[in-house]
């Protein structure tokens, strides 16, 4: 993390926790082998204060976190959540308080929906959780005007040059 120039940076995510699939609440799993030590570093709750701590050196950064990523555990996940209105409350409210616990400025959804009208339903419940808090959304979406078109309005943010989160 000493490495990142964070005169460069507007905002920098760490990446990634998880819906728990039971709970539907915000998990950061742990236990996922890796071979990068850094990395493994990143996966440990104590690790979230040092993350956070990079807004000192540019108090303009917005440090957030990102929920999901593209598997087809967590699109699953994602699609259970997002199946009721009381799994989306729980995960709104969970959200909320994982943010001031560990004091992220915003939260990411790395999801690409395979249920759009669950996806907005999401984003607007969390929108109206974060609003007294002054929290920032931001989600996964292409730049690309075709897959707009095409309804395909999220891909990988690797399809990207530029931005391609867009914030709620």
């Amino acid at each position: 993390m000493n490495k990142i120039d964070l005169n460069l940076c507007t905002h920098i995510v760490f990446s990634h926790a998880f819906v728990e699939d039971k709970t539907f609440r915000i998990q950061v799993d742990t236990s996922s082998p890796t071979t990068t030590p850094t990395f493994q570093e990143l996966r440990n709750f104590e690790s979230f204060e040092k993350f956070i701590a990079l807004n000192k050196t540019n108090s303009r950064v917005k440090i957030m976190i990102s929920v999901g990523n593209f598997t087809a555990e967590s699109d699953n996940n994602f699609s259970k959540l997002v199946a009721n209105r009381k799994n989306i409350n729980i995960f709104a409210q969970s959200a909320v308080l994982f943010l001031q616990k560990y004091k992220f400025v915003g939260l990411h959804l790395h999801w690409i929906p395979t249920d759009k009208a669950g996806f907005a339903s999401l984003a607007l419940a969390l929108k109206k959780a974060f609003y007294p808090h002054g929290y920032l959304l931001s989600a996964v979406g292409s730049p690309f005007e075709n897959k707009i078109d095409a309804g395909t309005f999220f891909s990988s943010s690797s399809d990207c040059h530029g931005s391609c989160f867009i914030f709620f």
